[in-house]
């Protein structure tokens, strides 16, 4: 009797689930969404997709895909068509086309690219060509599937996530630097940060050439007085970079807070 008293009074324990972050990604070219279960499940097969995006909400993800064609004498395979998607992490759903332009298009460079969710899930900024050496940033309101370009001359960009700034834009955009060069100047072309609004209205610099976009996202992310904590200075005064690239060298990169 004593030996089976273990058994009859076995006590199981059921533990909680352990819940992860939901993600997008991208495996040989289709999108793949992960639940908060961990569980993968694929939503695209093409093999022709890049740049998933997951909106904040977790209902659908954004993404890039490339239409191409053969050319008629060479038979060489060449992009068509780059064109912003969309697809519910529903299981079952199907992607839907939301942007689109020919390259024959003369007012519009074909590439699209970096679709990012806007915080309030109604809009999708994404890249496109400009010139040969930057691109544009442009927004498309998922309503009315109008696009505008809002920044010319980006060629990175992220969303703050939180804090005071959230939803604002720090974008990487070419500009024009002067430099000294013995008792002359010269100018050069070099790619500052500077800080947005949604709706593309530029605030002011933020970060030199060279810093590193994720730091700066991070930190304008924090509350304006957690910031002046973090960095003991001025919030309009400019101070080294942590987060920088390069050599590290003192004044090499700095952050206008």
């Amino acid at each position: 009797m004593a030996a089976c008293l273990p058994r009859l009074f076995r006590v199981v324990i059921l533990l909680p689930a352990v819940l992860s972050a939901q993600k997008a990604e991208i495996v040989g070219g289709n999108v793949v969404f992960v639940d908060s279960q961990g569980l993968r499940h694929q939503k695209t097969k093409l093999g022709v997709d890049a740049d998933a995006n997951l909106a904040p909400d977790n209902t659908f993800i954004v993404f890039a895909r490339q239409a191409h064609t053969l050319t008629p004498d060479t038979h060489v395979r060449v992009i068509k068509e780059s064109e912003i998607w969309m697809v519910s992490t529903t299981e079952g759903s199907e992607p839907q086309r939301l942007y689109a332009r020919s390259s024959r298009d003369p007012e519009w460079k074909h590439i699209l690219t970096s679709p990012k969710v806007s915080l309030d899930s109604k809009s999708v900024y994404f890249m496109s060509d400009f010139s040969a050496t930057s691109g544009a940033l442009w927004r498309l309101d998922l309503v009315t599937r109008k696009a505008k370009m809002l920044i010319a001359g980006a060629v990175d960009y992220g969303i703050i996530p939180s804090g005071s700034r959230s939803g604002q834009l720090i974008v990487q955009q070419r500009s024009t630097c002067t430099e000294p060069l013995a008792e002359e100047k010269f100018s050069h072309a070099c790619y500052p940060f500077f800080l947005f609004t949604s709706e593309g209205r530029s605030l002011r610099r933020v970060a030199d050439d060279g810093s590193d976009l994720k730091a700066l996202l991070r930190l304008y992310a924090e509350s304006r007085r957690q910031m002046r904590h973090n960095r003991g200075r001025s919030r309009t005064g400019p101070i080294a970079f942590d987060g920088r690239k390069g050599d590290g060298r003192k004044g090499d990169r700095r952050i206008f807070l």
